[in-house]
């Protein structure tokens, strides 16, 4: 499963592990561009079953972290019945967040 750490890059801290920790500040979420943007108006069931809303926006269970930072959510409890997000699509987020560009 894809989420936001796979658009971050490596920093120069390992865990007990060994493995490096992503570097957080390394994803822009400015610089998304979308060529075609939904907006959904939450409703008590979204809220509650957030995870539910997203293979309508994604065809997958994926991005549920990137969608609410790109609306500026910090947590999924935080959803609100009557606030609307704002979704690019999978391929915009995968075009503009990926490390390759």
């Amino acid at each position: 499963m894809q989420s936001r750490y796979n658009f971050m890059t490596q920093s120069t801290y390992k865990d007990i592990d060994g493995d490096y920790f992503p570097d957080p500040s390394t994803i822009n979420y400015n610089n998304v561009e979308a060529s075609n943007v939904t907006t959904i108006e939450l409703t008590e069931l979204t809220c509650n079953k957030f995870w539910a809303l997203l293979p309508t926006l994604f065809d997958a269970y994926e991005y549920d972290d990137i969608l609410l930072s790109l609306n500026r959510i910090p947590h999924k409890n935080m959803l609100k019945p009557g606030s609307v997000l704002f979704s690019p699509t999978r391929e915009d987020i995968e075009g503009t967040l990926s490390n390759e560009n």
